[in-house]
This record gives C-alpha cells, structure tokens and sequence, in this order.
C-alpha cells in the first residue's frame, strides 16, 4: 500500500486518470487501484476500482469491492494462503 497523496498527484498527470479517484496501490500490471470518491456508500465507505489507461475504452475503472475493508480482507486471505 502507497502514500495517497504523491501517487495520486502523480497518477493525475495522466489527462485520462479520472480526477475522483484516491491512488493507494499498483497491481504490478499497468493498474491504478484506488478509491472512488466519486461514489459513496451508506456507510460513508467509496469502492475500491483499478484503472489502467484502457479503462475508458471497457467502460471505466473496474470495481473490485464495494470498500477499502473489503478489498483489504481479500488481500490478506489471498497472502496467507
């Protein structure tokens, strides 16, 4: 996991990176996983999507949970395997 700020600054020098998502990690393929303040959940909670510079063309970032917590746990169950 990554600072936000720096990356996501760094990330957004990028025209097509979409301007509400929060950068906190690379998935070591070309991908951007980040948070989508653009969205918010009941819980106050944004999803956690993966954007690469071919995203638009499939129709935007891809979600990969419905929150950071979520997304987190999955990570975690995968490393201990």
């Amino acid at each position: 996991m990554l600072g936000t700020v720096a990356e996501t600054l760094d990330a957004r020098e990028d025209k097509r990176f979409p301007p509400p998502l929060l950068v906190f990690e690379y998935d070591g393929m070309g991908g951007i996983i980040s948070l989508d303040s653009s969205e918010q959940n009941g819980d106050g909670e944004y999803p956690v999507v993966a954007w690469d510079p071919g995203a638009e063309a499939r129709g935007g970032p891809e979600r990969l949970a419905e929150d950071f917590g979520t997304y987190a746990l999955r990570r975690c169950r995968v490393g201990l395997r």
